[in-house]
């Protein structure tokens, strides 16, 4: 008898598993992978479908109305399902959005072309000027306040300041915030009312002393000689970055005022202007400083105030064409992607069973758990419907060259005896075990025989079984016929240990 100590058993802890091999028996479930995804794919587009159809009646009746429409459902006191409400409070704040981002540009445009935004507070051009309204006629102090009222009126909001903006290449609402006009004179009320009071103030003789000065030759003496006092006064003032621009745009102003002297006496009152100025200086405005402050931080501010009013529920869409046709695209969108899914899924569950299934499945996985000399081998899928070989089939096949067809019996038989030829020795007795048929283990004892003169083959049903294991006693190897189906890993094992407590050499395998 040939005794060679068994190292047959590889622990589990110290198996490499084969990429490749994992890979090959995946695709070798294609058929089955295709069938899944074909039959998952039709019903996920058919119950998608359905699902996208009730959804898209559902959202077009949402869409239908607008925020308005839905504000006065509200307050009329009908009642809003779920669906209504959520989208109600998603207008409203896209509502809120939107206007945020209106006035954020509206800010942006407004500092970078409004002229007040670029005049540097600490050096302000500034141009003023004073005009003296006189009745001609019988002085009448409701025409005064009359002309006051429409000469401020003229100067700011008259035409002359478009054609002007024009010319600059600027917007007339931007020139209008340069200039001033203020009802001056002693009893000028807040509001800019005309209100009687006396006029013999030091700041109201110093103004009818420059008047006079205007007026008549400085020879007179002002004080001593009657004079007439000026029932109305304008105090206009210009603001800008440069003192260009604040004298051509008060040259504007009193050009304005001579323009509409002939107008106004003839529509309010007789009356003559006398302009005292202009006069140009440079300042220092803080109130400026604070106001060109506000506006940028305003503008700082609404990022933040949009933040709040992040939308966060989706909103329904409904697509262009007609409902059955959106339907029938949501439909076959999920069924791609659901017969993706199942593809993915059913690789991972294939990966699974290879990893921890007790079944051998392929050689090369039984030859990593096992140091035993493959014989010869029939096929190396796992189930016999593999058998009808295509295209695909045969290109797996490459990666294992020891396997034949089932058809070549023979060609089993010869490749299994030459084997023993080669690396069995003297053998007298060899016990054929496994997982494999009795009918085929008795074929293939029958088959060697015929092929190895001088050599008795007994097939047993396993070496587990008493009746069995005392065959051990009188054989000199054993050949295990195992089944890529059938075949698992504890029974085998425990026949492994078994002829190894005998000290009989496990010669290989068949596979089948």
């Amino acid at each position: 008898m040939n005794f060679l100590k068994s190292k047959s058993i590889v622990p589990r802890d110290e198996l490499a598993y084969n990429v490749k091999d994992l890979l090959v028996y995946c695709f070798q479930h294609w058929r089955s992978a295709l069938v899944l995804m074909l039959v998952g794919g039709l019903l996920s587009v058919l119950l998608g479908g359905v699902s996208a159809y009730r959804r898209e009646l559902r959202n077009r009746a949402l869409v239908s109305h607008s925020l308005d429409e839905y504000i006065a459902m509200a307050d009329s006191g009908a009642v809003l399902g779920g669906d209504e409400r959520s989208y109600l409070a998603a207008l409203r704040q896209i509502d809120a959005v939107s206007a945020i981002d209106r006035k954020s540009a509206q800010l942006t445009d407004y500092l970078d072309h409004s002229l007040l935004m670029q005049i540097d507070p600490m050096a302000v051009a500034t141009a003023t000027a004073t005009v003296v309204i006189r009745q001609t006629e019988a002085y009448n102090p409701a025409a005064d306040g009359n002309l006051l009222l429409a000469y401020r009126a003229a100067l700011l909001n008259g035409s002359y300041l478009d054609e002007l903006a024009e010319t600059l290449s600027t917007k007339s609402q931007y020139l209008r915030e340069l200039i001033s006009v203020s009802l001056g004179g002693e009893g000028d009320a807040s509001d800019g009312s005309i209100s009687s009071g006396t006029l013999d103030s030091s700041y109201l003789r110093d103004r009818i002393r420059r008047y006079n000065y205007y007026s008549f030759p400085f020879s007179v003496n002002l004080f001593d000689e009657p004079f007439a006092l000026p029932s109305s006064v304008l105090e206009l003032r210009v603001i800008a970055s440069d003192t260009d621009l604040a004298g051509q745009l008060m040259d504007a102003m009193l050009a304005e005022l001579a323009a509409q002297e002939a107008d106004m006496s003839r529509r309010v009152a007789p009356h003559t202007l006398t302009m005292l100025g202009p006069t140009l200086s440079v300042l220092s405005d803080r109130s400026l400083m604070d106001t060109q402050l506000e506006q940028r931080l305003s503008l700082y501010d609404l990022p933040a105030l949009r933040g709040e009013y992040t939308l966060r529920t989706a909103l329904p869409t409904v697509s262009d064409g007609r409902t059955l046709s959106a339907a029938l695209k949501g439909g076959v969108k999920q069924g791609v992607i659901a017969a993706a899914v199942l593809f993915l899924g059913y690789g991972l569950l294939l990966c699974l069973y290879y990893l921890f299934s007790d079944r051998a499945l392929t050689e090369i996985r039984f030859r990593q758990h096992y140091r035993l000399l493959p014989l010869s081998a029939f096929r190396s899928a796992p189930s016999a419907v593999y058998r009808r070989r295509g295209p695909f089939d045969r290109w797996l096949r490459r990666s294992d060259r020891m396997l034949v067809d089932a058809c070549e019996s023979a060609a089993v038989y010869e490749m299994a005896a030459g084997n023993l030829r080669l690396y069995g020795g003297e053998l007298h007795t060899v016990l054929i075990t496994g997982a494999a048929p009795a009918a085929d283990k008795l074929a293939l004892a029958a088959a060697l025989e015929e092929r190895l003169s001088g050599t008795k083959f007994v097939a047993v049903s396993n070496l587990v079984e008493i009746s069995e294991r005392l065959k051990l006693a009188g054989a000199d190897g054993v050949i295990f016929y195992e089944s890529f189906d059938a075949t698992r890993f504890p029974a085998l094992n425990e026949e492994l240990e078994l002829t190894e407590r005998a000290a009989v050499r496990p010669l290989g395998t068949v596979f089948q």
